[in-house]
């Protein structure tokens, strides 16, 4: 198991041939101030560009994975989680940002090193930043998570000794998937604080599908995550119907 260093906290960057897009990301990093913080960046496609901006951008404590024939965010992800040497770990795609006091907010919290699930609000915006709306994770129970996504994937750290990884094979909503399994594992805390800013990319993302295709993607992490109360069962159930029904994207 790798050993710790002084950060206390590592953030895996995922990212697919999209240069531009990711030296936002990597100095959304930078621009938390005093707090360091050690990047992993996987690069599932070998990217000649990818590699120059990391040379610029990441610090010799800094790892590049550059794995032609990833599978995607998940399989990145979790290399990423097996390499990190930081306590705690959270994420971050090339298309999103982290937001400007984030990583102060969590500085105290990560000092308790009692295993958790610690998570923040977030900005819903445009591709360009623009036009951001406060995602408020902290006004529904975190049990809630069984029924619908409402962390993002950049708004959370965990742990490095957690046993949960992403499921490669999902077609989209594996961070929700991977969220579910840590529900599972730990307890969540939240703190009231903007983390980060969920950037809705033009061309759409993974998790970005509509009507019956969006109907069978949360019925496949249903499978994946089964609950016995009727209650549960029943929303459930009605959420699989109305997805079915409508079109526009569900976001998370």
């Amino acid at each position: 198991m790798p050993t710790a260093i002084s950060p206390l906290l590592t953030i895996v960057v995922t990212s697919h041939c999209r240069p531009k897009l990711l030296a936002g990301a990597l100095q959304s990093i930078r621009d938390q101030g005093d707090f360091e913080a050690e990047i992993i960046l996987a690069d599932d496609a070998g990217c000649a560009e990818t590699r120059r901006l990391a040379a610029e951008m990441l610090s010799e404590k800094d790892v590049l994975i550059s794995r032609p024939g990833m599978k995607g965010p998940a399989e990145s992800r979790n290399i990423g989680i097996e390499l990190a040497r930081a306590p705690w770990i959270g994420f971050l795609d090339d298309d999103d940002r982290l937001v400007p006091g984030w990583f102060a907010a969590l500085e105290a919290a990560l000092a308790d090193p009692t295993p958790r699930v610690i998570f923040g609000d977030y900005l819903l915006c445009n591709a360009d930043g623009s036009n951001p709306q406060h995602q408020d994770a902290g006004a529904a129970p975190v049990r809630r998570l069984r029924i619908r996504n409402m962390i993002h994937s950049a708004a959370f750290v965990m742990p490095r000794c957690v046993k949960a990884r992403f499921e490669p094979a999902l077609r989209s909503h594996e961070d929700w998937d991977f969220l579910l399994s840590l529900y599972a594992e730990l307890p969540f805390q939240y703190l009231p604080v903007v983390a980060s800013e969920y950037r809705a990319a033009l061309a759409g993302n993974r998790n970005n599908v509509t009507g019956e295709d969006l109907a069978a993607d949360y019925q496949a992490v249903y499978e994946r995550h089964p609950v016995k109360r009727q209650g549960l069962l029943k929303a459930r159930r009605k959420r699989l119907q109305y997805m079915a029904r409508i079109m526009p994207p569900n976001g998370l």
